[in-house]
């Protein structure tokens, strides 16, 4: 009963508060401490029940009077923004928060908004102005336009023209370049009349026509007289032979030409020379042309065949040991050689064994061979031979 009691006087307090606000436009905030008791906004302290009674029958009496002294820059007191001719523009406020009419400047001027004044080109006759500034809020003049004197006339020398047999001429004069003013009248000059010249008569060829004889005029070109057109005689037809390509000339086909001009009527075509077909050379015959017999070159050169023979000093195969080797060739004639190896070895055991030597002559197995019978302790040989083995470098392997 009794917290109720006190939620009604404390509604009281700050309806009565409410009022006092309205009356002088400001807000104001009733705090209350953690008893829950109202704070007086004027002493800053805190009311207790006993006092809730007094602090009602004061409020209405207490009449605030504004005080506009208060410098408050928050933009609910912006009277204008800054300019380039003065800062920020505020009215002052009363600690109630109430706006008065009075201002007062803050902050700082804004930057000119600056617009350009274009230059104007100097004429002939007319002066001109340098390029300018202003600002475009406050027109202050920042860059002034200097003048420009007049350019003066940029004379330009009108040439002559040349009287014709027909037309008049003008003689010379003068403008201006830039504004085409007139500076020097061209008077014109009166046609001088033809200067005749005879046209002589062209004789007629195979293909081109001829003229009669004519005139015009040595100064403008004029015809004064027609050449009348005589037709061509037409050509005197001769044949050219054909003529037929080698292994090593050119040839040419039929053709044929005018007897009276020598023009080509059918053009002769070369015949591009047929070139030697060779047969290849061999180590017999060097190449040799199969149309004409033409020989280039030479015959084809035997190159030599190396071949190295193993190291054999202590060599031992299973139950015979190789002593040594030694190897002969024979030129087949068409680049190849005949090889023919013959291994030396003897029976190092105690029975009677019959075999040969296997090997290889540089990966090439060989083409025949040949088998010994040896009893112990005698010893033979055995041949091993490689056919058709080109030219090159080798070496015989024991396999």
């Amino acid at each position: 009963m009794k917290k109720t009691i006190r939620i009604i006087k404390v509604c009281v307090l700050l309806l009565l508060i409410l009022a006092s606000i309205t009356a002088c436009h400001q807000e104001s905030i009733i705090n209350s401490d953690n008893n829950d008791n109202p704070i007086n906004n004027e002493t800053g302290t805190v009311n207790s029940d006993d006092s809730i009674e007094n602090n009602t029958s004061q409020a209405n009496q207490n009449q605030h009077e504004h005080s506009y002294t208060e410098k408050n820059t928050s933009s609910a007191y912006l009277k204008s923004p800054a300019t380039c001719t003065h800062s920020a523009i505020y009215y002052y406020s009363c600690n109630c928060g109430s706006k008065g009419s009075e201002s007062f400047e803050n902050g700082l001027k804004t930057e000119h908004k600056i617009v350009i004044d274009k230059a104007v080109e100097a004429t002939c006759l007319s002066s001109g102005l340098t390029e300018g500034s202003h600002c475009e809020i406050c027109s202050t003049n920042l860059q002034t336009q200097n003048v420009v004197p007049p350019k003066g006339h940029t004379i330009v020398i009108d040439e002559a023209v040349e009287a014709t047999c027909l037309s008049s001429g003008l003689t010379e004069g003068s403008h201006c370049e830039i504004c085409s003013t007139n500076l020097q009248t061209q008077n014109v000059v009166p046609p001088k009349g033809h200067t005749i010249v005879i046209d002589e008569a062209v004789e007629a060829t195979c293909l081109s026509s001829g003229l009669t004889e004519g005139s015009h005029c040595e100064i403008c070109s004029t015809n004064l007289q027609t050449q009348n057109v005589v037709p061509p005689k037409g050509h005197t037809i001769v044949i050219d032979e054909a003529v037929n390509a080698t292994c090593s000339t050119s040839g040419l086909s039929e053709g044929s030409h005018c007897s009276s001009c020598n023009t080509t009527i059918i053009v002769q075509n070369t015949i591009p020379a047929t070139g030697h077909n060779y047969s290849p050379a061999t180590y017999t015959q060097p190449a040799t042309c199969t149309k004409c017999g033409e020989t280039t070159g030479g015959l084809l050169q035997q190159q030599p065949i190396n071949i190295t023979k193993p190291y054999l000093p202590t060599t031992q195969y299973g139950q015979y040991r190789i002593t040594s080797c030694s190897y002969n060739t024979a030129w087949n004639g068409d680049g190849t050689y005949d090889v023919t190896v013959t291994f030396y070895f003897t029976n190092i055991s105690s029975n009677t064994i019959t075999g040969g030597v296997w090997a290889t002559l540089s990966g090439i197995e060989p083409g025949d061979g040949t088998v010994k019978t040896l009893s112990p302790g005698s010893s033979g040989s055995c041949v091993v031979k490689f056919f058709n083995v080109d030219a090159g470098d080798y070496t015989i392997t024991i396999e």
